[in-house]
């Protein structure tokens, strides 16, 4: 984001070029004490029912008891995760 705001690099007062990435990120350390991944940040994003609304279970996830047994209960299943 400081790129995108400042560009790759600023001058500081001495005529040095210098990277803004650095500088976001001695900030971030500094009131952090550490620089969060994306994973440690997305984690603490609290969870609703709208975000997964419509995820279906990945071929290993699926059990038996998932799986159709007759083809009334597979064309029952496909109804049910067809859009309206």
């Amino acid at each position: 984001m400081c790129e995108t705001i400042f560009g790759v690099t600023i001058t500081n007062s001495a005529g040095r070029q210098v990277p803004t990435r650095f500088i976001g990120e001695q900030h971030v350390r500094e009131d952090l004490g550490w620089i969060p991944s994306f994973a440690d940040w997305i984690k603490e994003v609290p969870h609703k029912a709208w975000m997964t609304r419509g995820v279906q279970k990945l071929p290993s996830e699926v059990t038996a008891n998932d799986r159709p047994h007759n083809a009334e209960d597979q064309q029952a299943g496909q109804a049910a995760v067809e859009p309206d």
